[in-house]
Formats: C-alpha cells, structure tokens, sequence
C-alpha cells in the first residue's frame, strides 16, 4: 500500500540532516552517505507517486531535506562565527587598552621630545657665570664649567625620557599588531572552516539529488528532466565569510605630525 503523504513526510524527518550541534567540520563519512542516499530515494519515489509534492521549498530548494541541508551549513557557519569572536573577545580588549597606551605614549614622546630639543644649545655666558650663594669664592671659569656640567646633566635626563616615552610607545605598538594579528587568523579561521562546512554539504546536496534522480527518473522516466530539483539554486555561505575582519577598530588615517630631533653630539 502507497504510504500517504503526511506519513512520507514523517518518514522524511528521520533522515534529513540532523540540527548542528556545533561540531566542526568533518569529512563525508560513509554514515551520511548512506543516509543521505535513502532520503533522495525516499523523496524520489515520493515525488514520483505525489506531483503536488514538487513545488519548491518556500527557501527555493525544491525539497524539505535540501532545504534543511542549506539551514544546517547557514546554521554551522553562524556558529563558526560566534565561537571566532568569542575566541576573540579577549584580544579585542588588549588590542583596545594597547591603541590607548600607544596613543597616550606618543603624546609622551612628542612632549619630551619637545623639552630636548628646547634644552640642546648651551646656556649663554651669562647663565654660564652667574654666581649661586656658595660660589662667591669660585672663578667665572669655574662656575661656567660647573653650569655646563649641570646642562648636560638635565639634557641627558631629557634624552632618556625621551627613550622611555619611545619604549613605550614600541611595546604598545607591538603589542597592538601582534593582538590584530591574532584576531584577523582567529577569523580567517572561522572562513576557512565555513568553506570546508560549504563542501561538506555540497558533496551531501549531491549525494541526495543523484539518488532523488534515479529514482524519479525510473519511477517516471518522463517527469524527471523538467523537475524542478534539476534547477537546485547553489549553496550559499553567509557574506561575511568573503569580507575582511569586521571586529577590527577603524583605522583613523590622519596626517602623521613629525617632529624633526636633532642629534645630539
């Protein structure tokens, strides 16, 4: 006896593609294969014996189980995607107090630099020889000597905050590229593995329309060429999976401000 359709449709539930359950993607085991095998010959003869049954999924794949297979990889990607960006959550925020640090470090070096460079040429004579309370007794020889000792002392100051200030501003930096670094591969990673979940439900889209097609095509060799599941629209994968990193902070692309250092000799 011809099993009605809303009995079909129950046996249907058995073997379409199980819901994700987050695993990552796995090569086409033999398992599937089979499984994926008895649904398109299940559809076909459905198909074959129920016509009205041949109307496209409301998605536009023109079975339940294809249009359950385009769920599941649309369903797989978006979970590659939210693991990413949890894998990233924690980089993100380096990567956001690292910019902040680079930034406020610059401002450092910019200003210490500043002060250096204000500080480079030697006092005039007459700071050189001014006299201090306990120098009445010392020659003017003296005393500029001893303020030239004293310029050079704070210059030498000036000059290692400035390399503190551009240590600084280095390890921020370095620290910055290495966390975008990280995240851009964290990323790449989860396209990648949308890629490999793509062909992983192609190869089982396949194995299902070419046993669907046999066994329309000997159930009722007429009906088969113009069915609708031989006009299948292609998987798809979701855009981001083509586009860069979007968790990535825009870049502000101001004119740099240099600040020319003299040497210091």
């Amino acid at each position: 006896m011809t099993a009605t359709p809303s009995a079909e449709r129950l046996e249907g539930q058995k073997t379409m593609p199980k819901e994700p359950r987050g695993d990552r993607p796995t090569r086409y085991r033999l398992l599937d294969r089979l499984r994926d095998g008895h649904a398109g010959r299940r559809d076909g003869r459905r198909d074959a014996a129920v016509p009205a049954y041949r109307s496209p999924h409301p998605d536009g794949q023109p079975t339940d189980w294809l249009a359950r297979n385009q769920h599941q990889l649309l369903a797989g990607c978006q979970y590659e995607y939210t693991s990413a960006h949890r894998d990233a959550e924690g980089l993100l925020e380096q990567l956001a107090t690292a910019r902040a640090d680079a930034t406020q470090a610059r401002a450092e070096l910019t200003e210490a630099t500043l002060r250096w460079q204000a500080n480079l040429d030697e006092p005039p004579l007459e700071a050189l020889q001014r006299r201090g309370p306990a120098e009445l007794g010392d020659s003017p020889e003296t005393i500029a000597d001893r303020r030239r000792a004293e310029h050079l002392r704070r210059l030498a100051a000036l000059e290692t905050a400035c390399e503190q200030a551009r240590a600084r501003v280095n390890t921020a930096e370095t620290t910055a590229a290495s966390c975008t670094t990280r995240i851009v591969a964290r990323f790449a990673n989860a396209t990648d593995l949308s890629r490999e979940l793509l062909e992983l439900h192609e190869q089982r889209a396949a194995h299902y329309r070419a046993a669907y097609r046999r066994t329309l095509r000997r159930a009722e060799p007429a009906a088969e060429p113009g069915h609708p599941l031989t006009t299948t629209p292609p998987l798809r994968i979701p855009q981001w999976a083509s586009e860069p990193c979007p968790w990535l902070p825009d870049e502000q692309h101001n004119e740099a401000t240099t600040v020319t250092v003299r040497s210091i000799r």
